[in-house]
C-alpha cells in the first residue's frame, strides 16, 4: 500500500510540475550611494532559489575601435535570496582601474594590447536571470518562465540595469532610489529615465496583442514629460511624451509607474 501511495505522489508531483509555470511581474533594482560604497537589493517575486548574475561595471573605449568594453567593480553568480537584503559594494576608483589594468596586460600577452581613449562617467548595475536554471520548475531554457518582466524576444530572461552617474575622481555624498517615488511623479515635470523602460501605446487596446506588438522601449538617458495620470487596477499609468537624450522626440503612449521602480530617475525641469 505503502509503495502505490509513493508512486501516485510521484505521478502528481511529476503531474503538477509539467503544468506549472513560474511568474515574474517585479524585478527592480534598489540601490543607496555614499561616498565609494554602493548599496544594493532587489525586489523581484522569483522564487528564492532562482539563479542571478549580478555586476557592477564601468565602460571604456580603446584608442581608435568605437565598440564599448567594460571592467568591473565586482562580479558574481549568485541567488535571488541573497538579495533581498541590502549588500555592500565597494566602488573605489582604484577596484577599477585595476580592473582595467589587469585586461590590458592579458590582452598584451597575446598581442593585443590597447590604450584607452576614454571612459564612461557612469557606473552600470546589472541583474540578469539567465536561461541556465537549476530549479526544473522554470523548464528548459526558462520555457516555463512567464510575466510581464521576461524578455519577449530572444533568450527568456529577465533583467534590469541601472546607470548611476559618477565620474572617476569624484564621491557622491549621498543619494537613493528612494528619493523619487516612481508612484507620484507630477503632471508638466520632465523625468530622465536611467533603464530600459516600455513605452505602451494605449491604455486601453481593444487589441492587447497588437497593442503588445507596438510597445516601443526607451532607454536609458531617454526623457519623458508627463502629460497626465490614469489609474488602471489601482495602479498609475503616465501619459507621456517621450524626447532622447538631444531633445528630439520619440514618440507619446503611456507607461506604467511600476516600470520605473528601482529607476535612479531624474527631474529635468
Amino acid at each position: 500500500m505503502k509503495y502505490f501511495q509513493h508512486v501516485l505522489f510521484v505521478l502528481i508531483f511529476s503531474f503538477s510540475n509539467l503544468f506549472s509555470q513560474v511568474t515574474c511581474n517585479q524585478f527592480d533594482i534598489k540601490y543607496s550611494i555614499n561616498g565609494e560604497k554602493l548599496n544594493l537589493y532587489l525586489l523581484t517575486d522569483l522564487p528564492d532559489n532562482t539563479n542571478i548574475m549580478v555586476s557592477v561595471s564601468r565602460s571604456y573605449w580603446e584608442t581608435g575601435n568605437s565598440a564599448e568594453y567594460s571592467a568591473d567593480y565586482f562580479s558574481k553568480k549568485s541567488t535571488i535570496s541573497k538579495w533581498r537584503k541590502e549588500k555592500e559594494i565597494d566602488i573605489n576608483d582604484n577596484i577599477w582601474e585595476k580592473a582595467l589594468k589587469k585586461k590590458q596586460n592579458e590582452m598584451s600577452k597575446i598581442g593585443l594590447g590597447f590604450t584607452v581613449s576614454k571612459k564612461s562617467d557612469e557606473i552600470k548595475v546589472r541583474f540578469v536571470v539567465p536561461v541556465r536554471q537549476t530549479n526544473p520548475v522554470f523548464g528548459k531554457n526558462n520555457s516555463k518562465l512567464t510575466g510581464t518582466k521576461v524578455r519577449q524576444e530572444g533568450l527568456k530572461i529577465v533583467e534590469d540595469e541601472i546607470k548611476i552617474v559618477k565620474p572617476l575622481g569624484k564621491t557622491i555624498a549621498v543619494k537613493s532610489t528612494a528619493s523619487l517615488d516612481p508612484r507620484s511623479l507630477t503632471i508638466g515635470k520632465i523625468y530622465r529615465l536611467s533603464k530600459k523602460t516600455p513605452l505602451m501605446p494605449e491604455l486601453n487596446p481593444a487589441n492587447p496583442e497588437i497593442a503588445l506588438s507596438k510597445v516601443r522601449d526607451l532607454v536609458s538617458s531617454d526623457r519623458i514629460k508627463i502629460l497626465k495620470i490614469s489609474k488602471k487596477n489601482g495602479i498609475p499609468w503616465y501619459s507621456v511624451v517621450s524626447y532622447n537624450g538631444k531633445g528630439i522626440k520619440i514618440a507619446e503612449g503611456w507607461i506604467n509607474s511600476t516600470a520605473l521602480l528601482g529607476q535612479d530617475l531624474a527631474v529635468i525641469d
